[in-house]
Parts: structure tokens; sequence; C-alpha cells
């Protein structure tokens, strides 16, 4: 019962989003990106994935989200340091 009731609360936000798109401006773009790693923690620098598909969507201004659609994964932003990472490792 509580997947098909996250299912449908789920596509009635989708209908929502589609509705309130076509009565506005407002533009979206979505896109799925896929990581596999060699081992159980891994630093990965999307930066350049991200900018390739902010130029693909054709949006120039706004809000981008980047969202970890897993529990056992996380985004973070920071610094690309080698020297920061090995603290993270600690």
């Amino acid at each position: 019962m509580r997947m098909r009731m996250q299912t449908y609360e789920a596509e009635k936000l989708a209908d929502l989003c589609e509705f309130l798109r076509s009565k506005t401006n407002t533009k979206s773009y979505r896109k799925e990106l896929t990581f596999r790693t060699k081992t159980r923690r891994a630093y990965i620098n999307i930066t350049p994935q991200v900018e390739a598909l902010l130029v693909e969507s054709g949006i120039r201004e706004g809000l981008c989200l980047v969202n970890a659609m897993n529990i056992t994964a996380s985004v973070f932003i920071n610094d690309n340091e080698s020297g920061l990472h090995r603290d993270f490792e600690r």
C-alpha cells in the first residue's frame, strides 16, 4: 500500500509540475547520471558533466539542483583538492 501511495503522489506531483510549466515561462531539464566506483568510497568531480548538461539544456539562468537519488550516496560542494580528500578519509 505504501509503495502505491508514493507512486500516486509522485505522479500527481509530476502532473502539477507539468501544469505549472504550461502556464508560465518556467523551463526545466532533468538528466540522470550514473557512476560506478571500484571502491566503497570515492570522490568524483562531476563539475564537467554538470556544466555540459547545463549547456545541453539551453537554460541560461536559474537554479541547478544536483541530488544523489540513493541513500548510500551523497553530493557535496567543496574545493577539489587532494589534501581535502585525505582529510575526509581520516
